[in-house]
């Protein structure tokens, strides 16, 4: 079942979200120490995200910049 719901997700929930959609969807009070070891057992890891960095460009106005005359 765990196999199972690691690939309906594509590998992206973690022990936690795996542990909450077998209770959900399957009914199983399983504990989420026991689901974390049984997927390092398996060779299962998720995902991990990448932080989104948020790149500042900034743009010379030409209000700024002070005119010759």
């Amino acid at each position: 079942m765990i196999q199972l719901a690691f690939q309906k997700h594509k590998g992206i929930y973690g022990y936690r979200r795996i542990q909450a959609e077998l209770r959900r969807i399957f009914d199983v009070q399983i504990n989420h120490k026991r689901v974390l070891r049984l997927m390092q057992e398996m060779g299962l890891q998720a995902k991990i995200r990448r932080k989104y960095r948020y790149l500042y460009h900034n743009k010379s106005s030409s209000y700024r910049v002070s005119k010759t005359f």
